[in-house]
C-alpha cells in the first residue's frame, strides 16, 4: 500500500480514539450480582520491513461477538 509506518501508527491511534469507552459490554443482573461476559480472540501477524533482518509483529485482541478491537501491540 506504500504508506509509511508513521502514517499507519497515526491512523491506528486516531481510529482507537474514536472507539466507545465501554466497547458495548453487556452485563446480566442476576440476584443482584453483576456478571460480565467477555469472549476475546488474539491474532498475530508479522512482516519484514525494509529487509529480512527487520521482522515486525502486530498482535490484535478483539471481542468475539462485536468484533471490536480491544487491544493491539506492534513492534519487535
Amino acid at each position: 500500500m506504500r504508506v509509511s509506518l508513521r502514517w499507519l501508527l497515526g491512523f491506528m491511534v486516531s481510529e482507537y480514539e474514536q472507539m466507545p469507552d465501554d466497547l458495548n459490554y453487556q452485563s446480566c443482573l442476576t440476584d443482584k450480582l453483576i456478571i460480565w461476559s467477555l469472549e476475546s480472540e488474539v491474532d498475530e501477524m508479522w512482516s519484514f520491513v525494509g529487509s529480512k533482518e527487520n521482522k515486525q509483529w502486530v498482535w490484535i485482541t478483539m471481542d468475539t461477538k462485536s468484533r471490536q478491537i480491544i487491544a493491539f501491540c506492534s513492534g519487535l
